[in-house]
């Protein structure tokens, strides 16, 4: 599935990865992931070997170590996950755990751009 650039959000405030529920899906299945509305999203055992997610931004592949998916235990043997759906919003929003993986340079311009790459 490909989406127009203007529908995604990098922002450096917001903890939290936001993809849409398609391209997550399988990977949340092969983390025993569940969806839960009491703790607002999904969650998954804390001592699971959670993989590297690897996406496109455009035509540009990220990936992130599987380590570092895990937003904070719950404290019950579970973990709120890092990656969430975006649900109905328009928008994906990439937050800190997605920069703090890319260099990004920001443009204020009359035509402001940014650019990015992944870090080694």
């Amino acid at each position: 599935m490909t989406r127009p650039s203007r529908d995604c959000t990098l922002r450096s405030k917001g903890q939290h990865m936001m993809r849409t529920k398609a391209r997550i899906w399988s990977y949340r299945s092969k983390m025993h992931s569940k969806s839960f509305e009491y703790e607002g999203g999904y969650i998954f055992p804390t001592k699971s070997d959670i993989p590297h997610l690897a996406f496109c931004v455009g035509r540009w592949l990220f990936t992130m170590p599987g380590y570092e998916l895990s937003f904070s235990e719950m404290g019950n043997g579970m973990s709120y996950g890092a990656v969430q759906s975006r649900g109905q919003n328009r928008q994906d929003i990439l937050g800190d755990v997605w920069l703090k993986h890319v260099y990004v340079v920001f443009e204020q311009s009359e035509k402001p751009r940014v650019g990015v790459a992944q870090r080694s």
